[in-house]
């Protein structure tokens, strides 16, 4: 088996190829461009570590706004998780956050256009291109999209250039829309993470807030995420798009105090809704359609959260 992993040194991709790792023997190639691996070191070595089996990995710097080049197009699998995925960096810079997600997508199909046997293009996108669920209510597969940031945009350009290839090249797609993902090795300017760093330095936390509500974010580990991935790509289940929700949604203000608790510090908070020029208040995905499937979420956030402490307590030189 060959599979070609886009962003397989950054947070969810890493873990990803864990996944493989401890289930199947395989030919991997990760494409990277290392913009958001902090954790390379730490990630480098679990696999030589972890790596009993002998798997083959290829690693390639390189950035997906260009042509991918390269010899091989034998691929049976291409999972594609890179992307610009922090949505304040997308109203910094649109731009940049369109080329690295649409373009950069469109630039992932031309490769997988070109693959001999090529059993299926998986595409990681997310849950906010639904928008919030004061718009879209609960949102399915199905349920029209209602973009309110470029990052969000980004993403649902390239969902659509993934269903206009499998409609005009055949090509075997599948789409998921996943809410916020939480583990280890996450990049520091992700809530978690930045939360840990703020507390454990006395800083100030901004928490942004709609309308004068605090948002909630529905948190799925790290680990269900990939099982969900990984069923998806080795089971025999129809092409189109599944969404990918954790147990329930969460107030990120209790986020911030239970990160505070498990660190046994006190935290210091801001609220603010001028710092973002809209906040998104909740989103709310139905995953029954991935569940049909056999997969199902093993970890609920306060479970996995002492481990995800644990990990950057360990490890505060790499943030």
């Amino acid at each position: 088996m060959k599979v070609l992993i886009t962003g397989g040194f950054g947070f969810i991709g890493s873990h990803f190829v864990q996944k493989i790792f401890s289930n199947t023997y395989a030919d991997i190639t990760i494409i990277d461009d290392f913009s958001n691996s902090e954790h390379f070191n730490i990630f480098l070595e679990y696999l030589e570590r972890t790596n009993t089996d002998n798997n083959n990995i290829m690693i390639h710097k390189w950035n997906i706004q260009k042509e991918i080049k390269s010899e091989i197009y034998d691929y049976d699998y291409i999972i594609h998780f890179a992307a610009q995925g922090h949505v304040d960096k997308s109203i910094i810079a649109p731009i940049d956050t369109a080329m690295s997600n649409t373009i950069g997508t469109l630039n992932v199909l031309e490769f997988a256009r070109k693959q001999k046997n090529l059993k299926k293009f998986i595409y990681f996108s997310t849950d906010e291109v639904f928008g919030p669920e004061s718009i879209s209510g609960k949102s399915n597969e199905n349920t029209a999209y209602h973009c309110t940031n470029p990052y969000s945009a980004s993403k649902a350009g390239g969902e659509e250039f993934v269903t206009a290839y499998h409609h005009t090249y055949k090509l075997p797609t599948i789409i998921t829309h996943c809410t916020n993902v939480f583990g280890e090795r996450q990049q520091s300017s992700a809530f978690i993470p930045l939360c840990i760093n703020k507390i454990l330095h006395n800083e100030t936390l901004t928490i942004h807030t709609s309308n004068g509500k605090i948002p909630k974010r529905n948190y799925i580990y790290v680990e269900d995420v990939c099982d969900a991935v990984f069923l998806l790509m080795t089971k025999d289940v129809e092409f189109g798009k599944y969404n990918i929700a954790g147990p329930e949604s969460i107030s990120i203000l209790s986020v911030a105090n239970q990160i505070s608790h498990g660190l046994g510090l006190k935290a210091r908070f801001k609220f603010s809704e001028i710092a973002r020029p809209y906040t998104d208040d909740n989103y709310n995905i139905d995953n029954r359609k991935l569940k049909s499937t056999g997969w199902d979420w093993k970890y609920t956030f306060e479970e996995k959260l002492p481990d995800v402490i644990a990990f950057y307590l360990e490890n505060t030189w790499e943030y």
